[in-house]
């Protein structure tokens, strides 16, 4: 069967992520924040402004790169609002003590991304971002955080990013993605509910990666999308808060299905084919290749198992989407390659999946604005 239990390789799902927990490879962490095959990391109240982006040099600790670079005397309170355009170093409540055998990457949630949030993932001697390597990994972890767009309003315990575990590197090769979509189905046309076929796609971004394409298409029932646009000055987003989205982003309508988008303004766009991932596969969206383009089309990527599958395994999936900074000005037009999405085997099938978890994006149709937008 192409879904059969693979022993110890893959992604980690929720039932391994709960036992790391269990046997304190993985501290301070709340068994609430486990999700199908990811982790929700929280952040604390410690938090300092820097100047500038940094690496962390190998065999080094994020807080002694604070200390000699002097930034540990820029201490901030969580109380007041993070500053557009300024950063900040946060660190995380979580600490790891990973098994020699796991290791892990990190990406934004989806609230962030919609917020034009900007997160990166600092560890303890590793010089990558978003990077929990090598295998048993031990230190501690911090967030590189940058609002783009609007003032925010944090508080300890938030989760602003994920982090997904692995034993080994299972990404699917082309023929199995191949079969995969052509009998359990990864991606289908929103309106005939067909499956879509690999081969049959125009446009690929390498052999082992499915390519999204824009959905600029006409909505009777909405915007194709929206642009970062506050209506009052320094106006602040509390996390915990609810407002309207019109007083923080203008809605976009298409011109014969092509929308032109200014260079450094944030967009929350769709892709217009539906996603399935079954309950054996972890997907993440990845950067395209900048033969596609100068602008980034996501900040979240990572998808749980069970998106868009439905509680009985019987949906047509679900668009995701985007968060897009153009580093141009672009003209982009109807099913325009815009995302591209790997597929990953887990080491086993989780317990829950993310159509049986609670969410405040299984519902979304189309360009979604986060969950603090009415």
């Amino acid at each position: 069967m192409i879904h059969k239990k693979q022993a110890n390789t893959g992604a980690l799902p929720d039932s391994h992520i709960e036992n790391l927990i269990r046997q304190s490879f993985i501290l301070n962490a709340d068994m609430k924040n486990i999700k199908p095959s990811s982790l929700d990391i929280t952040i604390t109240d410690t938090v300092y402004e820097v100047p500038a982006t940094f690496q962390v040099s190998p065999g080094r600790t994020v807080f002694e790169e604070l200390v000699d670079l002097g930034f540990n005397k820029r201490k901030r309170s969580l109380s007041e609002p993070l500053e557009v355009g300024k950063l900040y170093v946060i660190k995380v409540a979580e600490k790891f003590d990973l098994p020699q055998s796991v290791y892990g990457y990190a990406n934004p949630k989806s609230t962030s991304g919609r917020l034009d949030l900007h997160t990166r993932l600092l560890a303890d001697h590793v010089s990558l971002y978003d990077s929990v390597t090598p295998k048993g990994f031990r230190g501690d972890l911090w967030l590189l955080v940058q609002p783009k767009s609007f003032p925010i309003l944090l508080y300890p315990g938030i989760s602003l990013n994920q982090v997904r575990l692995f034993y080994s590197d299972t990404r699917l090769g082309c023929d199995e993605l191949e079969e995969i979509m052509q009998s359990v189905g990864l991606l289908y046309d929103p309106e005939t509910k067909e499956k879509l076929s690999h081969k049959d796609m125009v446009v690929k971004d390498g052999i082992d990666s499915i390519v999204l394409t824009l959905d600029l298409g006409a909505h009777a029932d909405g915007p194709v999308g929206y642009r970062a646009r506050v209506k009052k000055k320094n106006s602040v987003i509390d996390y915990k808060e609810k407002y309207d989205g019109e007083d923080f982003f203008e809605s976009l309508e298409h011109k014969k299905g092509k929308l032109y988008l200014e260079e450094q303004s944030f967009y929350i766009l769709s892709a217009l084919e539906a996603v399935a991932v079954p309950n054996f596969l972890a997907c993440e969206m990845v950067p395209m290749h900048d033969r596609f383009g100068e602008f980034r089309s996501h900040y979240a990527g990572f998808i749980d198992p069970g998106w868009g599958w439905g509680s009985d395994g019987k949906s047509y999936g679900r668009p995701l989407t985007l968060e897009v900074r153009p580093f141009e000005k672009l003209l982009v037009h109807h099913r325009q390659p815009i995302a591209s999405l790997r597929f990953e085997r887990l080491a086993e099938i989780p317990q829950n999946a993310y159509d049986m978890i609670e969410s405040n994006y299984k519902i979304q149709s189309r360009a979604r604005l986060a969950k603090q937008f009415k």
